[in-house]
């Protein structure tokens, strides 16, 4: 056995002796590649962080109670976001809304 084909063994039991902390450093990084990604997507369409508000009770147009949970203000969908941006579109109008605690998004 040459020189060459020991140090290979020996670069691979050390490799497979860290599997899963390569791994796990793998995922780790994917994760912050992911959160950096958004970030930059955020900066380029201009997004704002969404409000939390405090449980507090409102009425909607039909007469209910609810309980507000978040607050959008100036969304616009990201179609027609996207198409603004690239000067392709019109200018998107933006909405405001209010998502009550028992709505899932």
């Amino acid at each position: 056995e040459d020189e060459e084909e020991r140090l290979i063994r020996a670069l691979l039991k050390s490799v497979a002796d860290e599997a899963e902390t390569i791994l796990e450093v793998i995922e780790v990084v994917t994760d912050l590649d992911l959160v950096f990604a958004r970030g930059k997507h955020a900066i380029w369409i201009g997004g704002t962080a969404p409000q939390f508000l405090p449980p507090t009770t409102a009425s909607d147009d039909e007469g209910g109670a609810h309980e507000l949970q978040i607050s959008l203000e100036g969304i616009v969908h990201p179609i027609l976001l996207e198409a603004q941006l690239d000067g392709t579109a019109f200018k998107a109008v933006p909405i405001d809304m209010l998502l009550p605690a028992n709505v899932a998004v």
